[in-house]
Order: structure tokens, then sequence, then C-alpha cells
């Protein structure tokens, strides 16, 4: 993906907590995590790849961070099901 004007079927995204807004957001070129989120919030970008054959994944980033922030990148692989889930914690600002 290198344009982004809507979410695919496969990626889900959300925030928990004190949330500014309801989760990331798209930016044309690229997402962001979202703005004036307080304390505490946890903002997820989850998507699902069904993988036919081995290959590579990569991202690219900026982690813009004004206060105590933590982006966690889990991975499963499962039944050649690839389950990504993006984490932003507390402070995490737009890109």
């Amino acid at each position: 993906m290198e344009h982004f004007e809507e979410w695919p079927s496969n990626v889900l995204t959300s925030c928990t907590g004190d949330c500014g807004t309801d989760g990331w957001r798209l930016r044309y070129n690229h997402i962001d995590s979202g703005e004036g989120h307080g304390r505490f919030a946890s903002v997820q970008f989850n998507f699902t790849i069904n993988l036919e054959e081995p290959g590579q994944l990569q991202f690219k980033y900026q982690f813009n961070c004004s206060s105590y922030c933590t982006l966690l990148v889990v991975s499963n692989i499962f039944a050649m099901l690839l389950i990504v889930n993006i984490v932003c914690l507390v402070f995490c600002s737009q890109v």
C-alpha cells in the first residue's frame, strides 16, 4: 500500500482510554496515530494478510513523541496467516 484513500477490509483501527480521535487516521501517503490523546491512550492498528508464499513485509515509520510513548509491533503467523498489531501507547502524536 503506497496511497491511502480508504481502509482495506483487512484493517481494523481503534483507540481505548483517553482518546482524542477514534484511532489511526488516513493521510493519503501515510497514516498517523491521531491527535489530542490524553494520558493512557492505546491506539491500535491491526491488519491480517493471507500468505501464499514466504516473502517480506516492510514498514517505513517516523515516531514523533511529546512525552513518554511506546510503540509496539506484534506479529503472529498462524496457518499462513500473518496478523500484525501496531499499538501506540500514551502521548503519541501525529506524523
